[in-house]
């Protein structure tokens, strides 16, 4: 199954990466600028297969797959119009104009939808995940301010309004970037194919926005040059990932574990900027404050990040730990937490008492109304137990319809015995009826001589038997006696079986 979707996603990219090839090879060519048709075509496309994924998700995911198409959607639009206006009409499309707000419609709602898609939003670690993203996000400010943005903030603009929309232009790459950067170091295995998609969308889109950022800035841009592959491919890749996820669930919370090259991936960038930096600095060149800024924050980040990796860690070890030593269905303690904690009273020497109840006829219970009504005369159970032993005990289900309770108060258990069936035996709602139970309770008391956990188990193991051989719904304590009528009745047995055979 593995190898059968690591084929699929392999065949995907392929495909993906299939559109890019006709725009290297007409570049330069006559025919190349209306290769822009082509690219607006492929982002309705995208837009289209996203909208579908849409509406055969629910909830958050619904909403990220339609932000996501109208991300496409607008790019698509955009182009469409500065196509129309370029190649048609022959004339030159002023700025800002509708293409600028189409074009940025992809990295504001993309980046959004992304966002929602994820499931980062109910994760654990969301501020794990915020801090990766600001860390990140820093770090390729910095390479965005020595590649593209100085030369824009410089350049500056007619109109202050021009000079926003020409900011948000590599802004917008930069957060498309980290969301890239976030998908590779979280997404879960089970989403990994729709994650990979999307990562190269997001991948190729950054890509050819910098390099015409870049010829722009140069003036040496001319409309379906090489450089604009990576737009259809982005595109193609958001249309893949959108037919996949239509097709089946994104697995959006699997196992938390990670591989150390997703736990290494969002200090990658950072130590990228740190690279540029350093590199301008030998250079004789400066570190600008737009640079310097980032980077520093990055540090502080970074510290704030390990301590909440140490704090999330410490979380997580309680949480196994009391799933370690903990019942699922009821909150008790399990047979572990039992047996270490009455081995360590023993060693102590300390007074010990076991009260081991097992239900009486719960199998009834189980096979007339459920298991679900099972389970909710096993959490009543347990509530009563807790009522009853309040102080210095220790109360497990050890398995099944069987519960004991360590104490250290070895006088008065008869009593406190006579309370518990007492509480069992009211009357249990389960649906629209009520349901009684009866439990038969052995009792067994560390003496002075010694005795082991397993001696103490045999003990109180006597005494319960003992009880339901009474007519059950009653208490026995243990007694030496007990012992040696027991090897009796398994002699007996014994004798009996012995005699069956031979006489056959």
């Amino acid at each position: 199954m593995v190898i059968r979707q690591q084929r699929q996603v392999i065949l995907l990219v392929a495909v993906c990466l299939a559109p890019g090839v006709p725009i290297v090879v007409l570049s330069g060519g006559p025919a190349a600028p209306y290769t822009q048709l082509v690219s607006s075509t492929l982002a309705c496309v995208a837009a289209l297969f996203c909208g579908t994924a849409a509406r055969r998700a629910g909830g958050a995911v619904r909403a990220g797959w339609a932000l996501l198409a109208l991300g496409c959607l607008g790019w698509g639009l955009g182009n469409y119009y500065w196509s129309w206006n370029e190649l048609v009409l022959h004339e030159h499309v002023l700025f800002p104009s509708f293409a600028d707000a189409g074009y940025l419609m992809f990295p504001v709602l993309g980046a959004a939808g992304l966002w929602l898609i994820s499931g980062w939003t109910s994760a654990g670690s969301r501020l794990t995940v915020l801090l990766d993203g600001v860390i990140a996000g820093g770090a390729l400010f910095v390479v965005g301010w020595v590649v593209t943005i100085r030369s824009v903030w410089e350049a500056g603009a007619d109109t202050a309004f021009a000079f926003v929309v020409s900011m948000a232009y590599p802004v917008g790459d930069i957060v498309l970037a980290t969301m890239a950067v976030l998908l590779a170091a979280r997404t879960r295995r089970g989403g990994r194919d729709i994650g990979v998609l999307l990562i190269l969308g997001l991948t190729a889109m950054t890509t050819s926005d910098t390099l015409f950022a870049v010829a722009t800035s140069d003036g040496t841009y001319t409309s379906g040059q090489a450089s604009d592959a990576g737009w259809f491919i982005a595109f193609a890749a958001c249309a893949a990932a959108g037919w996949l996820a239509s097709r089946r669930r994104m697995v959006r919370h699997g196992s938390a574990v990670m591989t150390r090259l997703q736990i290494m991936l969002p200090y990658v960038p950072f130590g990228l900027a740190a690279f540029v930096a350093a590199g301008q600095t030998v250079a004789g060149g400066r570190v600008d404050g737009p640079e310097a800024v980032p980077l520093l924050l990055g540090v502080l980040l970074i510290m704030l990040r390990q301590l909440s990796t140490l704090l999330h860690n410490a979380t997580l070890t309680r949480r196994l730990e009391h799933q370690a030593y903990h019942d699922p269905l009821t909150g008790l303690g399990n047979r572990a937490l039992f047996t270490e904690r009455l081995d360590a009273a023993l060693a102590a020497a300390m007074p010990t008492a076991i009260v081991y109840l097992d239900l009486d006829d719960f199998k009834v219970i189980n096979d007339s109304l459920g298991h679900d009504a099972g389970d909710i005369v096993l959490c009543t159970v347990a509530d009563r137990l807790r009522e009853c032993f309040r102080e210095r005990a220790t109360i497990a289900r050890l398995g099944g319809d069987e519960f004991a309770v360590l104490t250290g108060r070895v006088t008065g258990l008869p009593a406190q015995a006579e309370r518990l069936l007492a509480s069992l035996h009211e009357p249990i709602p389960v649906g629209p009826r009520t349901v009684r139970v009866g439990g038969s309770l052995g009792i067994a008391v560390s003496d002075d001589g010694p005795l082991t956990a397993e001696d103490l188990h045999k003990n109180v193991d006597l005494a319960m038997y003992a009880a339901k051989a009474k007519g059950k719904n009653t208490y026995a304590m243990f007694e030496p006696c007990m012992r040696h009528d027991f090897d009796n009745i398994v002699l007996d047995d014994f004798d009996v079986e012995h005699r069956s055979r031979a006489g056959r």
